[in-house]
């Protein structure tokens, strides 16, 4: 028996009717531009900022920012996309395809944002417990590269939903590796997604404080 409820337990109708209300529409318009602003002005001093800074730590940061105003800007466009009557929108092809290409770069910049994160919790990590080992190859040059090749697994990680959207009549979707790949999609990297965020950075995180923690209070009972 196939469940009706969605979105952490919300029947879908529910949700669709919520976020279709006028005054929720307007909400969203309205500060949607002031969390876009304030937003993008921070990143782009962070950005400034942290380009000075010579080290790999830096690289991540300035990365994260990069990708998040990519996922700001690209939210934006497709709110005013939908506030302007979405479903018809669609009919248009420009309108439609740039659409999808905005949802298509949003949802890449959102995943590469996140193995950013846990990308840079990991060197924390490991800086901690193997200082003169693993950290001492941690360099700006090689986090670049690493940051790089995160863009084509996001992209790959996207591929069905952007063939499925792009192809109206579903041709190129019916492929037999599509198929597959949608299962992937659809399950598993759906489910992977957000436990490697919500699981793995806090856990990591708690890792690196308990560490710390550990050793001050090494480091306290020496000196008593």
């Amino acid at each position: 028996m196939q469940s009706n409820l969605t979105h952490c337990g919300w029947p879908e109708r529910d949700l669709v009717y919520i976020f279709s209300q006028p005054g929720f529409k307007y909400t969203d318009l309205v500060l949607r531009p002031v969390w876009l602003f304030i937003c993008t002005t921070g990143n782009i001093i962070n950005i400034i900022l942290l380009r000075k800074i010579r080290t790999y730590q830096a690289t991540f940061l300035v990365a994260v920012a990069a990708f998040d105003m990519i996922f700001m800007w690209t939210s934006l466009a497709l709110c005013i996309i939908d506030q302007e009557d979405g479903a018809s929108n669609t009919k248009n092809p420009s309108i439609w395809a740039f659409s999808l290409t905005c949802e298509f770069f949003g949802n890449v910049a959102v995943r590469c944002s996140d193995w950013v994160l846990i990308a840079f919790s990991v060197t924390r990590l490991l800086s901690i417990t193997d200082p003169f080992g693993v950290a001492m190859s941690f360099t700006k040059c090689r986090m670049r590269i690493l940051i790089l090749c995160f863009l084509p697994i996001a992209t790959a990680s996207h591929i069905f939903s952007t063939v499925e959207y792009a192809s109206q009549d579903s041709k190129m979707a019916n492929g037999t590796w599509m198929r597959n790949w949608r299962h992937v999609e659809d399950t598993d990297a759906k489910l992977a997604a957000p436990l490697s965020v919500l699981v793995a950075l806090p856990l990591i995180n708690v890792i690196v404080i308990g560490i710390l923690i550990k050793r001050r209070m090494l480091t306290t009972s020496d000196r008593g």
